[in-house]
């Protein structure tokens, strides 16, 4: 065999080489590629998962699930999924999730500053928020401010005035309640209650009431305070 014979040889397994190379190459890619889409199928579908709300969550030995689904409820709001779910509950499935709902939330009272306390008349506020204890997100917020003025050792009221908001597309402010606003002259005290509905698609779950009071005394003391009631 003559050097050409044996250079052409060594060039043919050169080459047959590299195509082999080049083909565990690609195999190697594809396979990488493979399990990449398997890895973000995978993520997807837990996502779906977490998300997942039915009925079928909402059983009597199960209040970790019956949790799941008023919270899944609560954020995903007023969706398809969960009116279809909500519309299936029968009664002892709905009584379930009241409990739940008391469960999964809290109301604190808003630690605000009197809005112009060296103003006449004097400005005092209160607020009193309702949210989700996992996230902190408001469900619905009341507030109240009362104006009164100072004359010798009296004070008298001017006005009480309200808010309330749901940001929340399953709950809905209903407006007031009640409305007192009294004067003895060495106090006033201001109270409002203010109407919140919990319904889906037009199924109402309950009711709450939001009870705000502020008591202003003629020496300039004030006092702020606020409670839920679920009817």
């Amino acid at each position: 065999m003559n050097t050409t014979q044996l250079d052409n040889r060594s060039a043919m397994k050169e080459n047959e080489s590299n195509r082999l190379n080049r083909r565990s190459i690609i195999k190697g890619l594809g396979a990488s590629a493979g399990l990449g889409l398997f890895a973000s199928g995978l993520g997807s579908a837990k996502s779906n998962q977490d998300s997942q709300i039915s009925p079928d969550m909402v059983k009597k030995n199960n209040p970790d699930s019956v949790d799941k689904f008023v919270l899944r409820s609560l954020q995903q709001g007023e969706t398809d999924d969960v009116v279809k779910a909500y519309r299936e509950l029968d009664k002892e499935q709905l009584s379930l999730v009241r409990k739940a709902y008391e469960r999964v939330t809290t109301t604190e009272l808003s630690p605000e500053d009197d809005v112009s306390p060296d103003a006449v008349p004097v400005s005092t506020r209160v607020s009193y928020t309702h949210k989700i204890k996992e996230t902190n997100t408001t469900i619905w917020k009341a507030s109240m401010t009362l104006s009164y003025r100072y004359s010798g050792n009296n004070v008298f009221g001017e006005s009480l005035s309200s808010n309330g908001k749901a940001p929340n597309s399953l709950w809905h402010y209903r407006g007031l309640d009640d409305s007192t606003l009294s004067n003895s002259g060495s106090k006033i005290v201001g109270t409002r209650i203010l109407r919140f509905v919990h319904s889906v698609a037009g199924r109402k779950i309950s009711t709450n009431q939001a009870v705000l009071q502020i008591i202003a005394r003629s020496r300039g003391r004030t006092k702020k305070f606020a409670n839920r009631r679920v009817l």
